[in-house]
């Protein structure tokens, strides 16, 4: 009788009492607030020459306790793509089981090729980079980004900073109980771009 009563009191107390800080409790946890990456904009001449641009790079990196070929074979698919002998990739995949850094920005061609290579435990992770196309031939005046923020350091880069950079709104978004993201709240628009 009295772990009955317990149970109704606790009942109660959960479904009365406290039913509004723990459904909001309850809440909290499931959102996720997420600042996308969006690419500045490109800097060009009076004759529409590209001076700097956003572009995807891809870092490498390789989990050999995942791969289902040989070292050998992987090492052989891959050598070429990333310029490094096969040889040379079968002593780093010796080293380490997992998180072999094989390349930072890589291009967005070698990259596809290698995705579709379709090899299990290789990742690639994309990014995106400043490239300056005319290389040192406007780098005076164009400046450059810092790698790490991607906010401008010199030149144009530096001092447009507020016309370069896009707004960036946060999104949010719910987290189904697994923890997968559910994309129940982008704001509408979110995807617009202005150039």
């Amino acid at each position: 009788m009295a772990g009955g009563s317990g149970l109704l009191l606790n009942l109660y107390r959960l479904q009365v009492s406290e039913a509004s800080s723990l459904e909001e409790k309850a809440r909290r946890q499931q959102m996720v607030y997420m600042r996308p990456f969006i690419p500045r904009r490109p800097i060009v001449d009076r004759k529409g020459n590209v001076l700097a641009i956003d572009r995807p790079v891809y870092t490498l990196y390789a989990h050999p306790k995942l791969f289902k070929k040989s070292l050998q074979e992987i090492a052989a698919l891959l050598a070429p793509m990333i310029k490094k002998t096969p040889t040379d990739l079968e002593e780093l995949f010796g080293k380490r089981k997992s998180g072999i850094r094989l390349g930072n920005t890589i291009p967005e061609a070698i990259a596809d090729q290698i995705a579709r290579l379709n090899l299990d435990g290789l990742e690639l992770i994309r990014q995106y980079s400043r490239f300056y196309p005319q290389n040192e031939l406007a780098s005076d005046v164009v400046g450059y980004v810092n790698i790490f923020d991607h906010r401008g350091q010199a030149g144009l880069e530096y001092t447009q900073e507020k016309f370069l950079e896009r707004e960036v709104r946060n999104i949010r978004l719910s987290r189904a109980g697994n923890g997968a993201l559910m994309p129940g709240h982008v704001p509408e628009g979110f995807m617009h771009l202005d150039d």
